[in-house]
C-alpha cells in the first residue's frame, strides 16, 4: 500500500519553520510521518500556482492522510491512520483519510488548491464519508506561534514512562527533561550524552573508592548525577528521532560499566579498612550478578531489535507479561541509586556491596527462573 500524508498548508507557510523542541514544524512533521510509517509528506497545492502533489505508481491500494492546518500528531496517532480500511473517515476535527485503488477524485480536488475547509466540505460531499472518534495517540493544537511553548511542553512530559520507578519518575525526570529542555536546540547528541553520563558515573565510582568520608558522599552524588543525565540522551533521541542501535546499546552496556565499576570501588574502599579477600568476593559476586543479568537481557530481548524504538524495555520479550515479569522489570529500575546515597551519609556503603552480593546474582537466577517457567499467554499476565 502506498501511502502519503498531506498537511492542507502551503509549503510557504511561516509556522513550518518555527523551531519546536529542537526542530523545524516541517521538520518535525515529516519525521513524525516517517516514524509512523507514511511513505511520503506532501504539502497542499496553493490556488493558482498548479499541482504540487506527486504521483504515485500506478496499482495497488493508496491511503492519503490530509492533515488540517494547526495541528501537531505524534507518530501513535498516525500510526492509527494507516490503520483504517479501506473506505473514507473524517477522524476527529482533524484529519480526513481516503484509503482505496482509484483516488482519481480525491486527488483532483486536491490540485484545485482549495482553502483547507473548502476542501473538506467538498470531499465529504464528493466521496462517501464515515466520520469516527480518534482512534488513537496524541493530537497537539499548534496554531500560532504562542503555542509553541505549550506544546514543547506536552511533547515532553510525554516521554516519561509508565514503567518507570517512583524515583526515576518523581524526582530524577523532573531534572533531566528541563536540562534536555534546554540543550535540545544545541549540537549536543543523545550519544555524547550518553558518554558524559559514563564518564560522571565513573569519576563518581572513583571517589567512593577513596577513605574517610567526603569523597563517597560526592561519589554517590555523582553516581545520582550519572542516573539523572542518562535520562538525557534517549529524552533527546526520542523527541529528536534520533534512536539508534548504537545509541541504544552505548546506553545500555555504559550503565552496566559504571554499575561495576561502583561494585569495585566500594570494595577497594571497605579492603582498605578490613584487609582481607570478603570485599573483593562481594564486588566479584555483585559484578558477575549484574553482567550476566545484562548479558541474559541483551541476548533474550534486545540482540534481534532494531534502532527504531528504545532496546531495552523489560527482561521478557513475550508481549504479555506474568506477575513475575512485572515484578522483575520494577527491580531492574534505577531507584536503588538514592540508597547509595543515602549509605554514603552514613558511611555504610559496604552494607550496599553486601546486599548487591546477593541480591544481583539472585536477580539473574530470577531471570533464568522467569524464562524456563513462564508460558506465552498464561493466566493472570497482563500488558507491561
Amino acid at each position: 500500500m502506498h501511502s502519503t500524508l498531506i498537511l492542507a498548508t502551503p509549503r510557504d507557510e511561516p509556522l513550518l519553520t518555527e523551531t519546536v523542541a529542537g526542530l523545524p514544524l516541517a521538520e518535525r512533521l515529516r519525521r513524525t510521518a516517517r516514524r509512523a510509517g507514511f511513505e511520503h509528506l506532501e504539502f497542499l497545492p496553493v490556488a493558482g500556482q498548479g499541482a504540487e502533489l506527486k504521483e504515485t505508481p500506478p496499482g495497488g491500494e493508496r491511503l492519503y492522510a490530509l492533515l488540517k492546518p494547526g495541528f501537531l500528531p505524534d507518530s501513535d496517532y498516525l500510526e492509527s491512520l494507516l490503520a483504517l480500511p479501506p473506505g473514507q473517515f473524517l477522524v476527529g476535527e482533524a484529519a480526513l483519510v481516503h484509503r482505496s485503488r482509484n483516488a482519481d477524485l480525491f486527488l483532483q480536488r486536491l490540485r484545485e488548491g482549495h482553502a483547507p475547509s473548502e476542501l473538506f466540505a467538498l470531499l465529504r460531499n464528493d466521496i462517501p464519508t464515515q466520520v469516527m472518534d480518534s482512534p488513537g495517540g496524541r493530537l497537539y493544537e499548534l496554531k500560532s506561534r504562542e503555542d509553541i511553548a505549550r506544546v514543547e511542553d506536552r511533547l515532553f512530559q510525554s516521554l516519561v514512562k509508565d514503567t518507570e520507578g517512583f524515583m526515576s519518575k518523581h524526582v530524577e525526570r523532573r531534572i533531566s527533561l528541563a536540562i534536555s529542555r534546554r540543550i535540545v536546540g544545541t549540537p549536543i547528541t543523545a550519544n555524547q550524552m550518553t558518554l558524559l553520563s559514563i564518564c560522571v558515573g565513573l569519576a563518581g565510582a572513583a571517589l567512593m573508592a577513596l577513605s574517610g568520608p567526603t569523597g563517597p558522599v560526592i561519589g554517590a552524588l555523582l553516581f545520582l548525577a550519572h542516573s539523572i543525565l542518562d535520562g538525557c540522551d534517549g529524552e533527546l533521541a526520542r523527541i529528536r528521532f534520533e534512536q539508534s542501535r548504537l545509541g541504544g546499546l552505548l546506553d545500555y552496556w555504559g550503565d552496566n560499566v559504571v554499575h561495576s565499576a561502583v561494585f569495585l570501588a566500594v570494595a577497594v574502599a571497605w579492603s582498605g579498612r578490613e584487609p582481607g579477600a570478603m570485599p573483593y568476593t562481594l564486588a566479584g559476586l555483585a559484578i558477575f550478578g549484574g553482567l550476566a543479568s545484562a548479558g541474559w537481557i541483551y541476548f533474550k530481548t534486545m540482540r534481534d531489535k532494531s534502532g527504531d524504538g528504545p532496546l531495552y524495555t523489560s527482561v521478557s520479550s513475550e508481549p504479555e507479561k506474568s506477575r513475575a515479569t512485572k515484578v522483575a522489570d520494577m527491580l531492574s529500575r534505577r531507584d536503588f541509586i538514592y540508597l547509595v546515597v543515602i549509605l554514603a551519609f552514613f558511611q555504610k556503603l559496604h552494607w550496599f556491596l553486601a546486599m548487591s552480593a546477593i541480591g544481583a546474582p539472585a536477580f539473574f537466577l530470577t531471570l533464568l527462573w522467569i524464562h524456563f517457567t513462564e508460558k506465552p499467554g498464561a493466566e493472570g499476565a497482563g500488558t507491561n
